[in-house]
């Protein structure tokens, strides 16, 4: 018997020392069963379909993995996701595990429906708030079913989309085993007809001289996402000292986007129930925001705002 079959045999791998195979048969296990509170729509109704991709993307990845995967969609409506989930908290056959959304900040309510079971909870997409985590903790602290958080990492997603918008307006030459496209402009300058109608070059002007006038645009320390209940349109905050902006952009470079923002206040150094004036630098219309607020974005006129936020006197 040469060294290796004789440490097989002694793990008891093997039978017989003559090498036959042991005949044992490991117990047969049920695949693991997860919950999705998903908190978008299962058809298309206008607010994109970012959360049926992340439902799509799940699935398969529960068919690679042999995982028994259940989807249930709240309909943009937190509160539904809300019932979902003590719905799911109260079976008599709990799931091994559920993935949550930080949706319209509902998510520490979520974990405390879950905190007396053995189902392990993980949120992904939207993280809590700082002010959430001082009040729950973090993953395994105060909450030891809360296994995990994951979350889109910026950086690395601005520059892919910057790729994909490269890609789609002509510049379709990938070189195999090369990040970067050709004609990528890193080695290379290029001359481009700013004069043209359809050209940035006044809109990239107005943003770079609103960045310098601000000091919360010059980094992203303080870089905070707020919820919206359009998947087509993004709010972000930055501070800086008592410098803050808070931005909202329609992601959709053909249709105009409606939404709803709803705001979380302290990050904005503000009461929950407070007001406040946002002068929009792009079009220099003023606003009086509260918590929550509707918004209308065409991106032929006003893709975008980008608001100093100010507490209102009112």
């Amino acid at each position: 018997m040469d060294r290796r079959t004789a440490l097989i045999a002694g793990a008891g791998l093997l039978g017989r020392a003559d090498g036959a195979a042991s005949q044992q048969i490991a117990p047969q296990r049920a695949a693991p069963s997860v919950v999705f509170l998903n908190p978008g729509e299962p058809v298309e109704r206008g607010k994109g379909p970012h959360w049926r991709m992340a439902a799509r993307f799940m699935s398969a990845a529960a068919k690679t993995f042999g995982m028994q995967l259940e989807v249930l969609f709240a309909e943009r409506d937190h509160l539904l996701m809300l019932r979902q989930a003590e719905g799911v908290a109260q079976r008599v056959d709990l799931p091994g595990y559920v993935v949550i959304v930080n949706e319209k900040l509902v998510a520490p309510q979520m974990l405390r429906m879950f905190e007396r079971t053995p189902v392990k909870v993980l949120l992904i997409h939207n993280d809590l708030t700082p002010e959430q985590r001082r009040e729950v903790g973090n993953e395994r602290e105060r909450m030891r079913n809360w296994i995990g958080t994951v979350t889109t990492d910026e950086a690395r997603a601005e520059y892919r989309l910057m790729e994909e918008l490269v890609r789609q307006l002509g510049e379709r030459e990938p070189r195999p085993g090369v990040e970067e496209l050709a004609r990528n402009e890193k080695y290379q300058i290029r001359t481009w007809n700013t004069g043209r109608p359809e050209s940035l070059r006044h809109m990239i002007a107005r943003l770079n001289r609103i960045r310098r006038a601000h000091p919360a645009l010059h980094a992203n320390r303080t870089l905070r996402f707020h919820a919206t209940d359009n998947d087509q349109v993004i709010a972000y905050s930055k501070t800086e000292g008592k410098d803050t902006v808070l931005v909202v952009v329609n992601l959709d470079p053909h249709h105009t986007q409606e939404a709803t923002v709803s705001l979380d206040m302290p990050q904005l150094g503000l009461e929950w129930h407070a007001f406040m004036s946002a002068h929009d630098e792009l079009t220099g219309e003023t606003y009086h925001w509260g918590r929550t607020n509707y918004v209308r974005l065409d991106p032929a006129r006003t893709p975008a705002h980008v608001l100093h936020i100010q507490q209102s006197s009112a």
